[in-house]
């Protein structure tokens, strides 16, 4: 397992004095549960706060929709779907579910970006299917706007990409993104939560280390190349 080189804060152009600050300061605050300043690749700052501790995988929340958005990103560039493609599309066994035409227009850049045409986040609608099915849920549900037109923070949008995944891989977004990206980049995930259909998440739910965080952020920062490979096309980020 690969973690991130260490150096001294003044070694990358920041002050030690400054970084004591900031810690005093985020001290006061009753939320937080580690910190990882990493600057030029290198970690130069890291602190956790009891009962956390730099072994100990956290729970993402939302953060874990970034994944689900790498996962994407690499399934576009492996050809197995594009951002274009309608959501419907994936699931032709609920096209009778579909009760709003709407749905059918909707696509996975409109799920990508939160514009799917809801007016509130689908998790309710999927969470109080009859059958406890979350796909069922959200294609059956009722738009306000047409998709890609209207903003709204949705996790249900996070879950159908991950269900998406799941549907073209016959992988789970955790399982896919194994030898994709958590080996390269030396992270072994904790779990990701599912749904009653065991599909994971997607919008919450997956747990991981705080330098494992850092060094997604750092492929990130490399336009998703790690020491020469792309992990993540580069045009989709």
């Amino acid at each position: 397992m690969t973690t991130l080189p260490r150096s001294t804060p003044e070694s990358v152009g920041i002050s030690s004095d400054r970084l004591c600050d900031l810690l005093e300061r985020l001290s006061q605050l009753d939320s937080l549960n580690s910190i990882m300043v990493v600057r030029h690749g290198s970690v130069c700052l890291e602190g956790w706060w009891k009962p956390y501790a730099p072994h100990q995988p956290h729970m993402l929340f939302s953060l874990s929709k970034s994944f689900v958005s790498a996962a994407i990103g690499i399934a576009s560039g492996e050809g197995r779907l594009g951002v274009t493609d309608k959501l419907a599309g994936f699931f032709p066994e609920y096209a009778d579910r579909i009760t709003d035409d709407r749905m059918r227009d909707m696509a996975l850049h409109d799920l990508l970006s939160m514009a799917s045409g809801h007016a509130a986040c689908a998790t309710s609608a999927m969470m109080g299917d009859p059958d406890h099915n979350y796909v069922q849920g959200f294609l059956s549900s009722s738009l306000t706007y047409p998709p890609g037109e209207h903003f709204c923070y949705n996790s249900g949008a996070s879950y159908m990409l991950a269900a998406v995944i799941r549907k073209v891989t016959g992988l789970n977004v955790r399982e896919y993104l194994q030898p994709r990206l958590f080996n390269p980049l030396g992270i072994v995930p904790g779990i990701w939560e599912c749904c009653p259909q065991g599909t994971n998440f997607g919008g919450w739910g997956l747990y991981l280390k705080t330098e494992d965080i850092a060094k997604f952020a750092n492929l990130l920062l490399h336009n998703g190349n790690h020491d020469g490979r792309q992990l993540i096309p580069a045009d989709y980020l």
